[in-house]
């Protein structure tokens, strides 16, 4: 990089320059022309450093549809209904699934949760189906688990805003 010299500040001390006064000028008004590209705002960072952080632990989910069996999904388990009352061998058999191929959705081994275990995931979800529609269980992390109750809490309220006269 090279070393651009800059004007001393006006208004005191001593000291040598080695730029002259209109170089330090030039410099100055160069600086305050320059603006952060569009791929450089915040958002967009926090995108591109999420994508990056999940990308290293195999959770890259930008993108992906939670909504649907995922480019992970290799087993599966009839679900009994709707409810969240899982046995003791229907967890041990997404858990298998899960420690086999990860996440349906992002292909996590880690689920992410406390319990060390994969969350199972009702697919078609719960809340897109009328009760008595068949269902399938899939190994779901953590984190794509909270990414799908985001999305349908967003298409909830979506739908219900459309309702409204």
């Amino acid at each position: 990089m090279r070393n651009i010299p800059m004007r001393a500040p006006s208004g005191g001390g001593g000291g040598s320059s080695k730029a002259s006064k209109g170089t330090g000028n030039v410099v100055q008004s160069s600086v305050q022309q320059i603006k952060p590209p569009a791929e450089f705002s915040s958002k967009s960072l926090f995108e591109k450093a999420n994508n990056t952080l999940n990308g290293a632990t195999g959770n890259n989910i930008s993108g992906r549809d939670t909504l649907k069996p995922g480019p992970y999904a290799s087993g599966s388990i009839q679900a009994r209904g709707k409810g969240r009352n899982f046995t003791k061998e229907e967890r041990n058999k997404i858990n298998e699934f899960g420690k086999n191929t990860g996440c349906h959705t992002c292909g996590n081994k880690n689920p992410g949760t406390k319990t060390v275990n994969f969350i199972p995931d009702h697919q078609p979800p719960n809340s897109t189906v009328p009760n008595g529609t068949p269902q399938q269980l899939y190994p779901h992390c953590k984190s794509c688990s909270a990414k799908q109750g985001g999305t349908l809490g967003a298409m909830k309220k979506q739908e219900k805003a459309t309702r409204r006269p």
